[in-house]
């Protein structure tokens, strides 16, 4: 592959999303078969227990809209449908938790395992095809399952400190709320507004830097075969060393990404609107997002990641990291 090579050296910004796309267009089949066959389905299996579960809600809510428009109207004869309702809705939903468990454990790390050993093999020069990338991924698949469940008590750890920090800053966002509607002058206004932003910015902050610092952990189960609490403490590594540059970088492709997705949700819900079948509609858009939208962010934070192993490492790959 006469185009892989520049990959084993630092990037640039633009080389890292041109080659993005080199690496989707060039690896389309193979990569189709994760996000596709793999994560589409399961994205229009969950799609459409989540909207099953949302069609007792509809009978809840226009049975209550009954009550109200109707006063007189007998109490029991109401609340029946409404009971009979409330079975069926806590199981849909306990399934619709169930498939998204399934889905964070088992088959995201597949299809993440999948799409970036199909980006390390292809910027090492080496082509891969769709059963010699299967077997590859499957063989590490409980070990990238293992690196899943690890993230769990991560992200509970990030949400009890969200917890505690929510609970530090509501109180004086309290008091001076307290304090705003008793005198409500500029000054006190102006210091509600400032403490309210400072709390938003403080939980956005955190919520950013959480994910930043293991954006790389199934990078480094799949390309290093460090697994579990391994891969994300070298990820925190790698990223710390260069966090302005992973930052800024992630940033742009989280964009990219979303504008892409805004385009095609834009699209879905002007034919939801002109077209009979709006559901049938929500379920291509989440076709779509989860089959050619998703692989584009997994291939580039690849390359991100392979661009910031070569400025941290130089002397792995022989060259001089001042470039």
């Amino acid at each position: 592959m006469e185009d892989s090579t520049n990959l084993l050296k630092p990037m640039t910004v633009s080389e890292i999303l041109d080659d993005t796309f080199k690496v989707y267009g060039k690896n389309l089949s193979t990569i189709l078969v994760y996000s596709a066959l793999i994560g589409g389905i399961f994205s229009l299996i969950l799609s459409f227990v989540t909207g099953q579960m949302m069609i007792p809600m509809d009978t809840f809510f226009e049975d209550w809209m009954e009550i109200l428009e109707k006063p007189n109207i007998d109490p029991e004869s109401a609340m029946g449908p409404i009971a009979e309702m409330v079975p069926s809705f806590f199981a849909l939903q306990g399934m619709v938790m169930l498939l998204s468990l399934i889905g964070l454990i088992f088959v995201n790390p597949f299809i993440q395992g999948g799409i970036i050993n199909v980006t390390y093999n292809y910027t090492m020069g080496r082509s891969v095809n769709i059963h010699d990338s299967l077997n590859s991924t499957l063989k590490r698949f409980w070990k990238l399952v293992l690196t899943s469940l690890s993230l769990v008590p991560y992200f509970i750890g990030v949400g009890i400190v969200l917890v505690i920090l929510t609970i530090i800053l509501l109180v004086p966002l309290v008091l001076t709320g307290i304090a705003m509607s008793n005198d409500p002058t500029g000054g006190r206004i102006a210091g509600f507004i400032f403490i309210l932003f400072i709390a938003l910015a403080l939980m956005i902050l955190l919520a950013i830097l959480s994910g930043l610092f293991i954006i790389f952990t199934f990078q480094v189960a799949t390309t290093e075969g460090q697994y579990g609490f391994n891969a994300i403490g070298r990820s925190f590594k790698l990223v710390a060393r260069k966090f302005w540059r992973v930052l800024g970088i992630n940033l742009l492709i989280s964009l990219i990404v979303g504008i892409i997705a805004s385009i095609v949700a834009f699209i879905a819900g002007i034919s939801s609107l002109i077209s009979p079948y709006a559901n049938i509609t929500n379920y291509v858009t989440s076709f779509i997002s989860s089959a050619f939208i998703t692989p584009i962010f997994h291939i580039s934070v690849t390359l991100l990641f392979m661009d910031t192993k070569a400025r941290v490492e130089p002397l792995t790959y022989g060259y001089d990291a001042r470039v």
